[in-house]
């Protein structure tokens, strides 16, 4: 269901035409368990800003975060995130 949402919030999204942004590839199952256990992980881990989990300066770096996405990817699909269809309000 977040799978189904998620990928229809941002299908009816209104999006800007000259974003550098990569276009939208429609989330899985399997890619939102990661993306649920990343935001999980990121309290243990506490950084200033969600791209310092993303840094490759060797004393802050935490290579797991872009192992498992870029962070393109993953502001994309946080920024998108949705239970429920909005019709049903």
């Amino acid at each position: 269901m977040i799978v189904d949402e998620t990928n229809r919030f941002h299908r009816n999204s209104v999006h800007i035409a000259h974003s550098h942004a990569a276009p939208w590839i429609n989330t899985t199952t399997n890619e939102m368990y990661i993306f649920l256990a990343t935001v999980m992980l990121m309290p243990h881990l506490k950084k200033n800003r969600i791209r310092g989990y993303w840094s490759t300066y060797r004393l802050i770096a935490t290579l797991i975060f872009a192992e498992l996405f870029t962070r393109d990817r993953f502001t994309a699909l946080l920024t998108n995130l949705h239970f429920r269809d909005n019709i049903w309000k």
